[in-house]
């Protein structure tokens, strides 16, 4: 957690586990939400070199409605330009 002016600040693994969801999924809906237009708030990263991601602790209920409301599959066109698409019947060689 950080502080800056007053103002509670979490990182997107402390919200990660608030919210009980990965880090990677939260970013995934980022992703969603350039192209998609998606209500989620603001994502802070100007508070260290490393460029960590920060959430405002006020905002987590906002992150939690929008967890709340997709349906399953809802992102997965995003995924799959991100992943490419899957294939159940490929077999993994060894």
């Amino acid at each position: 957690m950080k502080i800056v002016d007053g103002e509670k600040y979490l990182t997107i693994g402390e919200v990660s586990k608030e919210i009980n969801r990965g880090v990677v999924t939260i970013k995934n809906w980022y992703e969603y939400k350039e192209e998609y237009g998606a209500n989620l708030p603001e994502m802070f990263q100007n508070f260290d070199k490393k460029g960590t991601r920060y959430f405002r602790e006020k905002d987590i209920p906002k992150l939690i409605a929008f967890r709340d409301s997709i349906s399953y599959g809802q992102l997965a066109e995003v995924s799959r330009r991100k992943w490419g698409e899957r294939n159940p019947d490929k077999k993994f060689s060894q």
